[in-house]
């Protein structure tokens, strides 16, 4: 099997030198089992951020709807605490009436980052989608706080 014969001499046969790997066994099993962790680790970072982003989404969803059924002590409570140094009675009064805060339908999302991996604040970039079909551009901090998903800050245009 890839042998050869020795001419002048048939009963003489020569097997080729076997190739040799750059490392040994062990050093192969130890690069496999580091490979093989690293995807793991990788694959559970990768599949924790989705439901993160769909965490933070839900957060500025629900804060949205709720101003635009009008109920807003609902939204209120989806800001951090202190948000732009308002009260409850501040913020209902800012935002009753205004547009921005109607109608809502639904979200498009461009872009949800998480600029410090050691943080669990979010940026959030996309378009705020209107019964009537118009958008507006919004960008959104969210951060967890106390295990729970609060705004803290939110800009539409």
């Amino acid at each position: 099997m890839g042998g050869f014969h020795i001419k002048g001499d048939p009963g003489r046969y020569i097997s080729p030198t076997p190739r040799r790997l750059p490392f040994s066994r062990t050093g192969f099993i130890v690069l496999l089992i580091a490979a093989l962790a690293l995807f793991a680790g990788g694959t559970y970072i990768c599949a924790s951020e989705p439901a993160q982003y769909a965490n933070v989404e839900t957060a500025l969803e629900e804060f949205l709807l709720a101003t635009s059924k009008g109920d807003h002590t609902a939204a209120y409570e989806k800001l951090l605490p202190g948000h732009q140094g308002e009260t409850a009675d501040e913020f209902n009064a800012r935002i009753s009436g205004d547009p921005r805060y109607l109608s809502f339908k639904r979200l498009e999302r461009r872009r949800l980052v998480r600029p410090d991996p050691r943080s669990n604040t979010y940026l959030y970039e996309g378009r705020a989608v209107y019964a009537d079909g118009s958008r507006r551009e919004i960008n959104a901090e969210i951060a967890q706080v106390d295990g729970k998903w609060l705004i803290s800050r939110i800009d539409i245009r």
